[in-house]
């Protein structure tokens, strides 16, 4: 199925060699160790021992400071970027494509089945507001937007700009043959921002791993079929059958680009 991909990207906000990318905790570190070469070094300065102390110093001192590391750009590394969270799963449900799309394009019905989803405000022009807890006490909210839609087929969405996570998703309902119902695929991807404040959140979004997702999809195939959810991972359906396992024979290709 030909369809377009969603990609978490966003347009640098400063030039490349400009842009931090020595984490905090590695500009911590260089500061304290170049702070002591460089006393060293000032205090052994007619010492070749002196010089080379005083020039290391100096140079994690600046490192530390600035948060740029020119060896580091040059290998292309990037410690000042949280790494990205992707997700994918898939599952089988005896609804129609059609009917399944339905339900999952009213955004709205998504904290029915998504365990640390709150809440999705479902605005004018595709956009919606997303509000998940990921840990007791702890919240993160982002508005996102409705970048493709295919009755019946596929829905895209990703984080507008500036969002405090960026965060894109696709889902993807497969009519199968032989009255085996609807294969769904999920891919979810996020991608918290440099600096505390995307620590902070690349630490929540721990919380969301493959296993979770999973037991979102086990929900939504009791939502769709019996119009319930399970309280505990595998219980019956309303029909007193037991949740496929996730794919349930149906596989395909992921959509959903990797993060840059």
């Amino acid at each position: 199925m030909a369809n377009a991909s969603v990609a978490l990207t966003r347009p640098p906000r400063a030039p490349f060699l400009a842009r931090p990318n020595v984490a905090n905790t590695e500009r911590a570190a260089s500061i304290v160790v170049g702070g002591m070469l460089a006393y060293y070094g000032l205090r052994n300065r007619r010492s070749a021992a002196g010089w080379v102390s005083s020039a290391v110093g100096g140079f994690l001192l600046e490192r530390g400071v600035t948060g740029r590391c020119l060896a580091y750009r040059a290998m292309g590394v990037d410690t000042a970027t949280p790494g990205p969270v992707e997700i994918r799963q898939a599952i089988q449900v005896m609804r129609k494509a059609q009917e399944v799309y339905s339900f999952w394009r009213d955004l709205s019905n998504l904290p029915k089945f998504m365990k640390h989803v709150r809440s999705v405000d479902v605005q004018e022009g595709g956009r919606s507001h997303w509000v998940v807890q990921l840990t007791p006490g702890q919240v993160l909210e982002w508005d996102a937007v409705i970048v493709d839609d295919r009755p019946g087929e596929r829905i895209a969405w990703r984080s507008v700009e500036d969002a405090v996570v960026d965060h894109a998703g696709e889902v993807r309902f497969v009519e199968l043959n032989a009255g085996r119902g609807t294969g769904i695929e999920l891919d979810l991807a996020y991608r918290p921002p440099a600096g505390p404040v995307g620590t902070a959140a690349a630490h929540l979004l721990k919380a969301v791993h493959e296993q979770e997702v999973r037991e979102d999809l086990r929900r939504f195939k009791n939502v769709i079929e019996a119009g319930e959810i399970p309280r505990t991972a595998g219980q019956p359906t309303g029909r007193g059958r037991q949740p496929e396992e996730p794919g349930g024979g149906f596989t395909g290709e992921s959509r959903l680009e990797g993060l840059l």
